[in-house]
């Protein structure tokens, strides 16, 4: 999974993208990751969840990953609590997956042991089905854990990871309230600016300051709630960030050529700061969520290649 591509769904949000016994398990991703995204499947049947995520990049990477198990592989995904994601490699272009669940019925013998590599930790590892252009490579941990990676490198570290051997990223100065959002979340995708910052060119000194970013999906009865929080170290900026979404919310309100969708949500939308800390928050149809978010532009670009520039 290229990150330039994984990350569209944050910028598009910010002018703008778990087990079975918690939705998210930070243990699972690597700490030099600079991305990472999970789904939390058994809550996915709480309309209207799947029929958005379908609609955003990142998720809906995982969603494509269901249908290649479902087809390829005959699981029934009923069995599957979680799937987390996570970038790995000098440029996280290698993407590592650790699902959970209970797949204890399924037959994995039927997929042909990996010529070039046969085993890592005494498992033996499979050649899986395409996803994304190219085959997986698979193991099964236990009958509640598999892994499966783009390249040996990323089932080599979620294996790690599930031994214990694996540095996992650290919650450590997580905020109390971006911790229960955490935990209330059925989706969630994060980044680490600082190692995302040698890739990008940001435009703002805001952006430039932003430390950490997750983007979070929950339901609200009919409606979807998703909700942005950013860490950053300019916590004066993200005061006058929330300041100017107000001026913002107010023009368009006033303005007759706004979009027709945009005044209703940007006045939905609540803001938040404490700290170093900034969280928007938006719960909407599927369908409004949509248009709005896709309405808004990035707030960075990809650095320019140094190399592909003329003199």
């Amino acid at each position: 999974m290229n990150p330039g591509t994984t990350i569209a769904f944050l910028l598009i949000f910010s002018g703008w993208l778990p087990c079975l016994a918690e939705p998210i398990q930070h243990r699972d991703v690597s700490q030099d990751s600079p991305w990472s995204a999970h789904l939390d499947f058994n809550r996915l049947s709480d309309a209207p969840l799947e029929g958005f995520l379908l609609q955003v990049a990142g998720f809906d990477r995982i969603l494509q990953l269901q249908t290649v198990f479902k087809q390829k592989l005959a699981v029934d995904w009923r069995s599957v609590g979680g799937v987390t994601l996570f970038g790995v490699g000098d440029r996280a272009g290698e993407t590592a997956m650790i699902l959970r669940g209970d797949f204890g019925g399924v037959d994995v013998t039927i997929l042909p042991e990996d010529r070039e590599h046969s085993s890592y930790r005494g498992l033996k590892l499979r050649r899986g089905p395409d996803w994304q252009k190219s085959p997986l490579i698979m193991a099964r941990h236990s009958d509640q854990e598999w892994v499966a990676g783009t390249s040996l490198q990323a089932v080599k570290e979620s294996l790690d990871l599930l031994a214990g051997q694996g540095h996992s990223r650290s919650l450590d100065g997580l905020d109390d309230e971006a911790a229960k959002e955490l935990k209330s979340a059925a989706a969630m995708f994060s980044l680490d600016m600082k190692k995302l910052n040698g890739e990008l060119q940001f435009e703002a000194d805001f952006t430039r300051a932003i430390q950490r970013a997750w983007f979070l999906i929950g339901s609200r009865g009919t409606l979807v709630e998703a909700t942005l929080m950013v860490e950053s170290t300019d916590s004066e900026g993200l005061v006058f960030l929330q300041k100017q979404l107000q001026v913002l919310t107010t023009l368009l309100k006033s303005r007759p050529d706004s979009p027709a969708v945009w005044p209703e949500l940007a006045g939905a939308i609540d803001v938040k700061t404490r700290g170093n800390w900034m969280t928007m928050k938006i719960a909407t149809t599927p369908e409004q969520s949509a248009v709005f978010l896709k309405s808004l532009g990035p707030l960075f670009i990809k650095a320019p290649d140094p190399s592909k520039q003329g003199n």
